[in-house]
């Protein structure tokens, strides 16, 4: 159960060690969303990670893709949000997105959140690359989580302390239900 290393993120993190859920990479901590969540329609943009589509489709998840252009800098669409439907289960956020480096705003990541949640819809929002930008404080939503349980942050140590062989990435909920199911 990773007891020591939930400890030591959490402190790093500042969040409660039982909000987190130890995996083998951020892929990993996907590929066991998808198996433990089994969600039957997603929403995600295009481009965006290619992991998150191929986690999904080994659980014969529908996938509802929002392109975004070069031309406007990749920029999500401003009916993002409302494209969020009730028969979507799950949305996946990249911030930064990977691979086009485009960085939502706080207010764009909480906008796509709230209406998740009055749908009951749960979020996936990867902050992997979010410690590279200049003060990722004003773009996190570590802090909110309480607020929000349909919330699953992802993270990586991988990447930021630059050890691609170790592995290590993990999920942060404050719904305690969604880490029982990873656990």
């Amino acid at each position: 159960f990773c007891r020591a290393a939930r400890q030591a993120i959490g402190a790093r993190e500042g969040v409660n060690p039982d909000f987190l859920y130890c995996g083998n990479g951020a892929a990993d901590v996907l590929d066991r969303l998808a198996a433990v969540l089994k969600p039957r329609k997603v929403l995600l943009t295009a481009p965006t990670f290619a992991e998150y589509a191929q986690a999904l489709e080994t659980v014969g998840c529908e996938i509802q893709y929002v392109q975004t252009a070069e031309a406007d800098g990749f920029a999500l669409p401003m009916d993002f949000a409302e494209q969020i439907t009730e028969d979507i289960d799950m949305v996946f956020l990249c911030n930064p997105n990977n691979p086009t480096g485009n960085l939502l705003s706080r207010e764009e990541t909480e906008r796509v959140i709230r209406r998740a949640g009055a749908l009951d819809c749960t979020v996936v929002l990867d902050e992997c690359f979010l410690d590279f930008v200049e003060k990722p404080d004003e773009f996190s939503m570590l802090g909110e989580l309480a607020a929000y349980p349909h919330v699953i942050l992802l993270k990586a140590f991988t990447k930021l302390y630059a050890m691609a062989g170790v592995r290590l990435g993990y999920g942060i909920s404050s719904n305690p239900a969604i880490i029982e199911k990873l656990e």
